[in-house]
């Protein structure tokens, strides 16, 4: 897929890591290029969920907000917390 080859196994993740670093992702414009590609009519119901899950000695928190169609939310925008916690930890983010 694009990066066969002889190298290491861990190489090719390294090149995509190399790629994207010089990249700044703004998740606001990710978000209007998705809800753009969606065929749902307006008004729209939302959706919010706030995630906790531990891998190791790392824990992970991640709030989503989606846009809800036929009872499926398709998550448009996100925010990785940066300590684990519940959603009140959201306010550093607004």
């Amino acid at each position: 897929m694009g990066f066969d080859g002889f190298a290491l196994s861990d190489s090719p993740e390294k090149r995509r890591q190399r790629f994207f670093r010089g990249f700044d992702i703004n998740c606001d414009d990710i978000a209007r290029i998705v809800v753009s590609w969606m065929p749902i009519l307006q008004p729209w119901g939302l959706s919010m969920n706030w995630t906790s899950w531990e891998y190791g000695a790392h824990c992970g928190n991640i709030v989503t907000v989606g846009i809800v169609h036929e009872r499926v939310a398709f998550s448009t925008l996100w925010w990785i917390l940066a300590e684990p916690g519940n959603s009140n930890k959201m306010s550093q983010y607004e």
